[in-house]
């Protein structure tokens, strides 16, 4: 099986190597018995950080300092991850362009800026003279930016999710079958933008002097405006928000939605043939694995 199309080698392990035993341990759950449960143990950690995450927006529970404590936790737990990771793959370029070492660095570098931010926020609040003044501070254009600073980074802590990629074979296969589908992927997107543009502009065309009753001018009053609504046609979603007026404008319509369906069909076979392919290939990487393990331990 050639795998140098993009996909990870299989990595060979020397036992005497106290490397290759610690990249074993965190990579192959099926190794041992602890490395299982140290494979479940960090799935139910990139869980539980996005759930906490999520909850944290909730205006009930929003400014909890439970939740800063859970977050120093998670960041503690995946910096752990990370840095063994770091020591075991012994060849620094190879971990830095890694794409999940990269999601992996992005779960946890937002931990830290928080507690940059939280040791700023209370050495300014030191500062303050009275009360009087850290009312003031409160509403403050530097503390709006801190505000916004902390949602963008609740934000990027949720992308934690992806983290699970590394640790599921499912989800491997699927993220391997759109990366080898990308020139089919391709000509799927290249289908849909050619007939967005098309179908914006005819019904551009048909709408353009329909205005609804009660509004002052017609929601087809430009092409790029229309974009939105050959889109969700083309995507079959139809948010109704924008709906034809004319016999034209919902002609125009009918001819998007079909096309628009037959557009995704292709796209979903070319996905599956790819999809087929690399599960055969990593079944076979799987046996292969065993039958190295089996015969090492003989």
């Amino acid at each position: 099986i050639d795998e140098s199309d993009g996909e990870e080698s299989p990595v060979t392990y020397d036992a005497s190597d106290f490397r290759s035993v610690v990249l074993r341990f965190i990579d192959e759950p099926d190794s041992s018995f602890p490395a299982m449960v140290c494979h479940y143990f960090m799935i139910a950690m990139i869980l539980a950080a996005t759930g906490a995450t999520v909850v944290e927006t909730m205006p009930e529970v929003e400014g909890s300092s439970l939740f800063f404590v859970l977050e120093m936790f998670f960041t503690t737990i995946f910096t752990v991850e990370f840095l063994t990771r770091a020591y075991a793959i012994n060849d620094p370029a190879s971990f830095a362009t890694n794409g999940y070492n990269i999601i992996d660095f992005l779960a946890i570098f937002p931990g830290y800026i928080e507690l940059g931010m939280s040791l700023f926020a209370s050495a300014s609040l030191v500062e303050e003279s009275d009360q009087s003044s850290m009312h003031h501070a409160a509403g403050s254009l530097r503390t709006l930016r801190i505000v916004r600073m902390v949602r963008l980074i609740r934000v990027i802590r949720v992308l934690r999710l992806a983290k699970v990629a590394r640790h599921s074979k499912h989800l491997n296969t699927i993220f391997r079958g759109l990366s080898e589908a990308n020139s089919g992927l391709l000509v799927v997107f290249l289908l849909m933008g050619f007939c967005m543009v098309i179908s914006a502009s005819l019904e551009h065309f048909f709408e353009y002097e329909a205005v609804p009753i009660g509004a002052e001018y017609s929601e087809f009053n430009s092409i790029p405006a229309t974009f939105w609504w050959s889109l969700n046609t083309l995507t079959t979603v139809g948010y109704g928000d924008m709906i034809p007026q004319t016999t034209g404008g919902k002609a125009v319509a009918g001819v998007t939605s079909v096309v628009g369906v037959v557009i995704i069909a292709i796209g979903v076979s070319l996905v599956n043939l790819n999809f087929v392919d690399v599960y055969r290939k990593e079944l076979a990487n799987t046996k292969m694995m065993q039958v190295a393990r089996t015969s090492h331990n003989k």
